[in-house]
């Protein structure tokens, strides 16, 4: 009784080295939104809303008591704002999903056109 002819060999898995490891950040890390992602919008507008009430408060209490990080902080404002507006933009249009998409033909070639509840059909038409 000959068994098989050949004989399997199995080969080890061996475990795939050099796996890119998440760099160790220190200090506050940029921040990364997932613009397709409603509560990771949400989340960003909450945060810098926070950064601007923050900002006011400092505004209103005494200048010269202030520390060298809160007159960096208040020096921000400009771009939090720009940052926070933004992001409004963005979640609305997130949460206000296409109602209506459609190509239209152009000279130009096809655009890609989404309607969303309280959009300006004239505004779309550019």
């Amino acid at each position: 009784g000959g068994s098989g002819g050949y004989v399997q060999h199995h080969q080890q898995q061996t475990p795939i080295v050099g796996q890119p490891k998440k760099p160790i950040r220190l200090g506050p890390k940029p921040a990364e939104i997932d613009r397709n992602d409603v509560d990771s919008v949400r989340r960003n507008v909450k945060k810098f809303q926070k950064k601007l009430r923050d900002i006011e408060k400092l505004k209103t209490s005494a200048l010269p008591s202030l520390d060298s990080l809160q007159k960096e902080k208040i020096a921000t404002e400009d771009e939090v704002r720009k940052s926070l507006a933004q992001l409004e933009r963005e979640l609305d249009l997130l949460e206000r999903r296409p109602s209506l998409i459609f190509d239209v033909e152009t000279e130009a070639g096809t655009r890609y056109i989404e309607y969303r509840d309280g959009d300006s059909c004239l505004e779309l038409a550019r």
